[in-house]
């Protein structure tokens, strides 16, 4: 079960020390993005909001014991605490394959997408906006950065970078597991090469499934 967020209420006499009894909530946080959206809207709007839906629906089948944060735009957010991986019996590797899966998705039915996923510790939840559920930290923004253009070569169609302390948890996951040829996926990982970011301390070290 996610952790209940802490609403940000001005209001609230408690509010300071409710924000210094904030403990990390460690977790998985996942940006799915449609790739090409912009031009897809530009078709009728049955085709691309049909798109749109089949892509969601296809992240949220290969993800199905997790639910979405939330939709940004044409983009799907999720953040996966670990007590909720532990407790869904699912694994990392098994959340990667299925990062890959959806990635490399061949169906035309189904838009395109580029994925990134990191393993995030400094992470609270909290929330700005009532009855909304959401997570806040510098992992967070660490993770978000892996879309921009601190990675070079950019991440392209059909790629899924991932950060080096969640390769970690699919690697370990990996070398103990007798179905290995089940999640050939992993070997497909490539890297690590480090990579800078604005506002983020320390360089990134990542592996993508997308040979530079």
């Amino acid at each position: 079960m996610p952790t209940s967020p802490l609403l940000i209420n001005p209001n609230n006499p408690n509010l300071m020390a409710e924000v210094d009894t904030l403990v990390p909530v460690p977790g998985y946080c996942i940006f799915i993005d449609i790739v090409g959206s912009t031009l897809m809207k530009q078709r009728g709007i049955r085709e691309w909001t049909g798109l749109i839906h089949n892509g969601f629906a296809n992240a949220r089948t290969f993800l199905d014991a997790f639910r979405p944060l939330k939709g940004i735009g044409d983009e799907l957010m999720y953040y996966i605490e670990e007590a909720d991986l532990v407790s869904s019996g699912y694994s990392a590797m098994q959340v990667f394959d299925g990062l890959y899966q959806i990635a490399n998705e061949s169906n035309t039915s189904f838009p395109a997408t580029k994925i990134v996923a990191a393993y995030c510790t400094s992470v609270y939840a909290m929330t700005f906006l009532p009855g909304a559920h959401d997570y806040y930290g510098i992992d967070i923004d660490r993770a978000a950065r892996l879309k921009g253009g601190c990675i070079s070569p950019s991440i392209r169609e059909k790629e899924v970078i991932i950060d080096d302390q969640m390769y970690d948890r699919v690697r370990a996951c990996y070398d103990k597991a007798g179905n290995q040829s089940q999640f050939a996926s992993v070997l497909q990982l490539r890297g690590p090469t480090s990579h800078t970011a604005k506002g983020i301390p320390n360089a990134i070290p990542i592996y993508r499934t997308i040979e530079t």
